[in-house]
């Protein structure tokens, strides 16, 4: 028997794991007293901001943890957007904006790789930056790390360095920024105004989000200044589906998929 709990929004690092595995304990207790065989716990989160530390608790305390990946959904949402709606035959740039949103940024330049929207032949390139952080949401500096060239032949992803712009470049590029929640947008406006700097032909900004959490408000859109969103809908936010520069992505094929696999 396998008794599953889903938790779909993000949950914050400050939060203690534990407050979800106790009313477990005590379900289970209780269920030890009527049927033989207990079930099974797994707790999910869709694309939890850092999944190594309630894992950690959960499976400390006998539970599993599950963090849901949502990047195939994003994905198809937008290979179909760039290569079917609107024909782009121009760099792709997928960047990773800090040393945490690596893994995701990957996995979304993965994805797209072998996305069977992507023209044959494509390539991406994805921009890692570098940051100094003041506190949590302040950065005081940043800067382009490294830039990979990522290529498909056959079944493997060949990936090669490329330079790093001591300029302004001047070609045409799509630039994707992708994080695990969109809130006032402050962060992320900072760094497109400094890659709209080092790619000022940007032919479209594309801002990726799981979560819309969007505490101040629909104002983050125009402040980060992208000419697309794609978020998840896993809030339920007023009037974001009448945002015409906003795509809501469903997760719940993502839900499904790590629930039954």
């Amino acid at each position: 028997m396998r008794l599953m709990l889903l938790f779909p929004c993000s949950m914050e690092a400050v939060f203690n794991p534990k407050l979800l595995c106790l009313p477990a304990e005590d379900l289970l207790k209780k269920l030890s007293k009527e049927i033989n065989k207990l079930p099974n716990i797994r707790f999910f989160s869709l694309d939890i901001h850092n999944s190594l530390y309630p894992k950690k608790i959960f499976n400390e305390e006998g539970f599993e943890f599950v963090s849901i990946d949502p990047t195939q959904e994003m994905v198809g949402e937008i290979a179909n957007f760039l290569f079917k709606k609107r024909m782009i035959n121009i760099p792709v740039k997928i960047v990773a904006c800090d040393t945490g949103s690596i893994p995701r940024t990957e996995k979304l330049a993965e994805k797209l790789l072998i996305s069977p929207d992507l023209p044959a032949g494509r390539q991406v390139e994805v921009v890692y930056m570098q940051k100094k952080r003041i506190q949590a949401g302040v950065v005081s500096s940043a800067k382009i790390a490294k830039i990979e060239k990522w290529k498909k032949e056959g079944k493997k992803i060949i990936k090669s360095t490329l330079g790093v712009p001591k300029k302004s470049s001047l070609k045409e590029t799509v630039l994707i920024y992708s994080d695990d929640m969109i809130d006032t947008g402050g962060t992320a406006e900072k760094d497109i105004n400094f890659l709209s700097g080092i790619y000022p032909n940007c032919a479209i900004k594309i801002f990726v989000a799981t979560h819309p959490v969007l505490s101040r408000g629909h104002s983050a859109f125009k402040r980060i200044g992208a000419d697309i969103y794609f978020v998840g809908n896993s809030l339920n936010i007023e009037g974001l589906s009448e945002q015409s520069n906003v795509r809501l992505v469903d997760m719940a094929s993502a839900i499904y998929r790590a629930i039954v696999k």
